[in-house]
């Protein structure tokens, strides 16, 4: 509440737009909008599917760190708040490098970053891990385990850059902003239901 008091005031873009209490009916008028556009429809695919890898980072992510990294559950919150952190930031740091205008070279530097560090990520638990699950200070202990941290953070960085660009590409057309809304968790939803279960974890 205090960080959202200190927003700067500005004029709405669209005064006279006209809301509807039917948002079924304006949510499929919304998606035929965006879909006339070609840039505008490209930027949303880019976003949907950054959601659908990040649903599957998430819910696959207690499973890789029970497994592979051979954390327990404060380490898995711990790998969910870097990437999440790394997001902001990331973001933060896209929207000051573009200065106000459309910066497309950034959706490729996020998504060599992502690239990068998702597959040293993946490299850094390769072999299973057997035996007691680590504590957080344990698993903090050993120096080894601070690079699949770094993955983590660095990943949801470049995250950040890869999708900052593509929402600034959503604003021209005033109503067209609102249009990956509901494209993100429609990929979601296919995400979850064509991938296999092993989020359901027990930690032992």
């Amino acid at each position: 509440m205090p960080v959202a008091a200190g927003c700067r005031a500005v004029a709405a873009r669209a005064p006279n737009l006209q809301l509807s209490a039917n948002f079924i009916k304006d949510s499929v008028q919304l998606v035929r909008d965006a879909r006339r556009l070609h840039d505008v429809r490209s930027a949303i695919l880019g976003i949907s599917w950054f959601w659908l890898m990040g649903a599957t980072y998430t819910t696959q992510l207690p499973t890789f760190t029970r497994l592979h990294l051979g954390g327990n559950a404060d380490v898995y919150t711990l790998l969910l708040a870097l990437f999440s952190i790394g997001v902001g930031l990331g973001s933060v740091r896209c929207a000051k490098l573009s200065q106000g205008t459309l910066q497309l070279g950034l959706v490729l530097v996020g998504s060599v970053g992502m690239t990068l560090f998702g597959g040293d990520l993946a490299l850094s638990g390769l072999q299973p891990h057997h035996g007691t699950l680590a504590t957080l200070a344990e698993f903090l202990h050993q120096p080894h385990n601070w690079r699949s941290l770094l993955d983590v953070a660095l990943l949801g960085f470049f995250g950040g850059f890869f999708t900052v660009p593509l929402y600034t590409g959503c604003k021209p057309p005033a109503r067209t902003i609102s249009a990956p809304g509901p494209l993100p968790p429609t990929t979601s939803s296919m995400a979850f239901t064509w991938w296999p279960r092993p989020w359901v974890v027990r930690w032992r």
